[in-house]
């Protein structure tokens, strides 16, 4: 089960002042559990998954001196109970969202991402460059007993240039401001996962591409 935390004035609040917020108990070891096995993780030929690319369309490369997770896109059609019902709260979030800071949101990307032993992901913007489409990026930390020797930390960078460092401990949410958080997921010792995803506001053109 996933607690609706985006009903929360504090945690809109806090993503709308300091650009990001940090949710505990977010969501349960249950929803994670039947999320795993809806989308099982086989190592790196696991045929769900696939190396993640950097840049947009057909722009999009693969470079693992920058980024070296693997991913699972998400689609709505999918009829795994667990996806559906995440879809049902992903459209909840996004009407909040709307309402509370009256942006045009209009579609929704998420992937399962799977960082093996010794994965990273260089500092970087969820927003793509010349765009302005992504405004809230989500993430759920999918990891039971994290300590912090496991690594595979977010490094989340403040605007002063001090940063914080997340651990993926499951239940936990991030929100960001996509175009705003400069961020990086730091070296992990194990395997590390999550569900990553972006609300966006797309021209249609842009959304009849993105199917």
């Amino acid at each position: 089960m996933i607690r609706p935390f985006w009903e929360k004035e504090q945690v809109l609040d806090d993503l709308a002042r300091r650009r990001w917020v940090l949710i505990e108990n977010a969501f349960d070891a249950q929803f994670a559990q039947a999320l795993a096995e809806a989308v099982p993780w086989e190592g790196r030929d696991s045929a769900l998954f696939h190396q993640a690319a950097i840049g947009q369309q057909a722009k999009q490369q693969v470079i693992r001196e920058i980024r070296s997770d693997f991913i699972h896109w998400l689609d709505r059609k999918d009829p795994a109970p667990v996806i559906q019902y995440f879809w049902q709260q992903v459209d909840s979030m996004m009407e909040r969202f709307r309402r509370a800071f009256f942006l045009p949101l209009n579609y929704y990307e998420g992937h399962i991402a799977v960082y093996p032993p010794g994965a990273f992901y260089k500092k970087h913007l969820d927003q793509f460059e010349r765009t302005s489409y992504r405004q809230i990026t989500l993430i759920l930390y999918l990891n039971e007993h994290w300590q912090e020797q496991d690594g595979g930390a977010l490094r989340i960078y403040e605007p002063d240039g001090s940063y914080v460092d997340v651990l993926p401990l499951l239940g936990r949410a991030v929100l960001m401001q996509s175009a705003e958080v400069w961020h990086e997921v730091l070296p992990t010792q194990r395997t590390r996962k999550s569900l990553t995803g972006w609300f966006s506001c797309l021209p249609m053109e842009e959304r009849f591409l993105a199917g």
